[in-house]
């Protein structure tokens, strides 16, 4: 949580010293998660926060990919060996409401490395906290597919800035 909370202080800072209204948040794998932990912050300056190929459900990820490779588990820990880390599809209750605001979670079907499953439960959990959400499917490229073609993500957030 302290790193995003960090990033969250940042935002604070970029807004004030350059009067930005609004921020329009794109974040690619990590940096999605990232996106969607500051909207958890409660953040009610963010305009359109586009997440792809995100990594959500952080423990039952590394324990997906850890299964895939024939490791161990390791109850209770991320990728990165992480005990309990924060979670976004876990905070949701702080996003604050804000009706007009568009959030995309974009990802390819066949990402090996964050299941779109899971990506795909991020945004039902978005949907059923009210929030207005659209998932995309996407191309990815092979062989892991967590790359998106055609920039996919800096097209939907430019067309979120308007």
């Amino acid at each position: 949580a302290r790193e995003f909370i960090v990033l969250d202080a940042a935002l604070n800072e970029l807004r004030k010293r350059y009067g930005i209204g609004q921020f329009v948040l794109l974040g690619h794998s990590g940096g999605a998660t990232v996106a969607a932990a500051l909207l958890t912050l409660g953040r009610t300056d963010v305009k359109c926060a586009v997440m792809t190929s995100g990594a959500f459900a952080l423990v039952q990820r590394a324990q997906m990919l850890r299964q895939s490779k024939g490791l161990p588990s390791r109850p209770g820990r991320d990728t990165n060996g992480l005990l309990h880390p924060y979670d976004p599809l876990e905070h949701l209750a702080g996003i604050a409401v804000a009706p007009a605001r568009q959030l995309f979670v974009i990802g390819s079907v066949d990402d090996q490395v964050t299941p779109f499953v899971l990506q795909e439960r991020f945004y039902r959990a978005l949907i059923r906290a009210g929030h207005q959400a659209q998932l995309v499917k996407a191309q990815g490229v092979p062989a892991m597919f967590h790359q998106l073609r055609n920039d996919i993500g800096l097209r939907t957030a430019a067309g979120c800035a308007g």
